[in-house]
């Protein structure tokens, strides 16, 4: 961002980084509550010139046993805000039950699929019992589905 951007968008406030760039404020803010939640984590942003354009600008990573493992990357500054942390939260198993997460998630998604099931079983059942009553000899149960009958009477 030039000066003359700066100069204009007033309401940005920048934080120098070591190198000579620099990061909005609320990415700073961000940055210190990741560290403050869990302080293994940590935030790199990736100069320009050590990625391609349109490669993610930032990566979460995790300090463990002295090596750091990305977590996941962020795009640019305009996604950095609360959804960041947000993940972090939810990934996180120590505090979080995510299998449970995932088991509820699951099971809701069963008993929707039962739910869908059943209905589709009961508009069959319904249907065949109209086309058996029906003293037509054709019955068009929908715009692509006939049921003919031809000469064996159903009933």
């Amino acid at each position: 961002m030039s000066n003359r951007q700066l100069a204009f968008n007033k309401a940005l406030i920048l934080a120098p980084l070591t190198d000579g760039n620099a990061v909005n404020e609320r990415t700073v803010h961000i940055v210190e509550a990741i560290r403050a939640y869990n302080p293994r984590l940590d935030v790199k942003w990736i100069p320009a010139d050590k990625r391609l354009p349109g490669e993610p600008q930032f990566a979460v990573v995790e300090r463990v046993h002295g090596k750091e493992y990305i977590i996941f990357h962020v795009q640019d500054e305009s996604q950095f805000d609360g959804r960041i942390l947000e993940q972090i939260i939810k990934a996180d198993t120590s505090r979080n039950d995510v299998i449970t997460d995932i088991d509820a998630h699951n099971e809701a998604l069963k008993l929707m699929h039962k739910k869908a099931q059943q209905e589709q079983m009961a508009e069959a059942t319904d249907i065949a019992k109209h086309v058996i009553a029906s003293p037509l000899n054709k019955y068009r149960v929908s715009k692509d589905v006939v049921i003919k009958d031809y000469g064996n009477r159903l009933r």
